[in-house]
């Protein structure tokens, strides 16, 4: 059977696929994929039935080094996807070999990032399912996030047939969000003026959120009897208000029942705009009907079925080169005595061309083949990937993993950032020696701020 061994676990990457769901009388969330849309489309790309089980990776995405020949592609929040160091598109399908490592920069934009390999993956269900529910230790990979040097088993599949998203159909992900909501259950529970408040203002995205909920930060909202109710059942989506009046949106693994007021509910074509909201990120919120938000979804299950019938060809099936075919070519061409090499077809062009030093002064015998599309290191201040907490060691009473001198191997823990209820560990990138500490310890940090200079 084909796998993927994993090399760096990236941030909260699990198995999900829709959820979970009949067990909530159980106490046992659905899970499940928080951005829906992204879900669905990654596994169009790859020619899987839509609700197949994924990777979902929270700011930065995993490492991974395949074993075998796999068709995959990558959708979700925007960041910089690499294979053997080369940069590649997200939003489309690409074959990789045994061999291969796809690798990840932090994410630009967005929240959540989804890997869908072509056949799925091999991981048995839990109660009709492959999600990954972290608080009952079920689904996906032994009911857990990745780790390093953990084996993701992936079925053999024979599919190869590239596709790509049409552009218009690849959704932007705004710092500020305009979320679409029906009021209730419980809105009878906030004064008139506290409803006002709740749709007029702006509230922060706060780094104390998570798959189970999203805290937010802005103007109070306003009760007119207490925050606590009999518990009742709670949906994605739905927005709770405890006493602090601070709203709290809850998520994919939510609890099954609450207790707090619910002031409103995101309309079920929203949620994957939401999913992909940061820390930092600021939301706003609209009233519609119940007729509104239906006709949302009808039209959002539409957008699904044009993804799938839009989908465009990145190359012919028999065509399709992995990447270590392309690197074994490009380094043929180097060796060569080929100036320039064009490979065209209706749907795509492969153009090679040596500088003018190697074709007038040099041999074949004096080209230097390249492992990889790596450049160099150029920059040495180390940046914050995320928005959170930072921590100069990796508890109050352990000392610190760096100080000003400390000499560092690649691989080496830094720092580490509290960010969405998730302690992440920092590690050096290369081999170097820190000159500075631009952090303060157990001060706020924000996305690509200045921690650490390295020579």
């Amino acid at each position: 059977m084909n796998s993927a061994v994993v090399l760096s676990p990236g941030l909260f990457t699990t198995v999900q696929d829709a959820g979970r769901f009949g067990f909530l009388e159980s106490g046992i969330s659905p899970a499940g994929v928080m951005d829906d849309y992204s879900f669905r489309a990654a596994n169009l790309l790859v020619g899987n039935e839509s609700g197949e089980a994924v990777l979902e990776a929270t700011l930065i995405g995993p490492s991974l080094r395949f074993q075998g020949r796999c068709l995959i592609a990558v959708t979700g929040g925007e960041a910089e996807m690499k294979i053997n160091g080369c940069a590649f598109p997200m939003w489309q399908s690409v074959l990789v070999d045994a061999g291969d490592v796809l690798s990840f920069a932090p994410m630009r934009r967005g929240c959540r990032l989804y890997i869908a390999f072509a056949g799925g993956i091999a991981v048995p269900g839990d109660l009709g399912s492959k999600s990954t529910c972290c608080k009952a230790q079920v689904g996906g990979l032994h009911g857990r996030p990745l780790r390093t040097g953990d084996e993701l088993p992936l079925p053999e599949s024979t599919h190869t047939a590239a596709l790509a998203a049409r552009i218009e159909l690849v959704p932007d992900f705004p710092a500020r969000v305009s979320l679409r909501v029906v009021l209730g259950p419980q809105e009878d529970a906030f004064t008139p003026q506290g409803i006002r408040t709740f749709l007029s203002g702006d509230y922060t995205v706060t780094p104390v959120s998570d798959r189970m909920g999203y805290r937010l930060e802005g103007p109070q909202i306003e009760q007119s009897a207490g925050a606590d109710i009999i518990s009742d059942g709670i949906v994605m989506g739905a927005v709770q208000v405890p006493a602090g009046g601070q709203p709290i949106i809850m998520m994919a693994d939510r609890q099954t029942t609450g207790g707090y007021t619910k002031i409103a509910t995101v309309i079920t074509a929203d949620l994957p705009l939401l999913a992909q909201a940061r820390p930092g990120d600021t939301i706003r919120f609209r009233a519609v009907s119940v007729e509104e938000a239906q006709e949302e979804l009808l039209a959002y299950r539409e957008k699904i079925e044009n993804f799938k019938e839009s989908m465009l060809p990145v190359q012919d099936a028999q065509m399709q080169l992995s990447v270590n075919d392309v690197m074994r070519l490009m380094q043929e061409f180097q060796n060569s005595r080929i100036g320039v090499l064009r490979l065209s077809n209706q749907q795509g062009e492969l153009y090679l061309e040596k500088s003018s030093s190697e074709k007038s002064g040099g041999t074949e015998t004096d080209a230097t083949p390249q492992e990889d599309c790596r450049e160099p290191v150029q920059d040495s201040v180390v940046i914050s990937p995320l928005v959170g907490m930072f921590y100069a060691s990796a508890a109050p009473d352990q000392p610190p993993f760096v100080q000003v001198g400390t000499a560092v191997k690649k691989g080496d823990p830094l720092f580490v950032i509290e960010s969405m209820k998730i302690m992440n560990e920092i590690v050096s990138e290369r081999d170097g020696v820190i000159t500075e500490i631009m952090a303060q310890n157990e001060q706020a940090v924000e996305f690509g701020q200045p921690v650490l200079r390295m020579k």
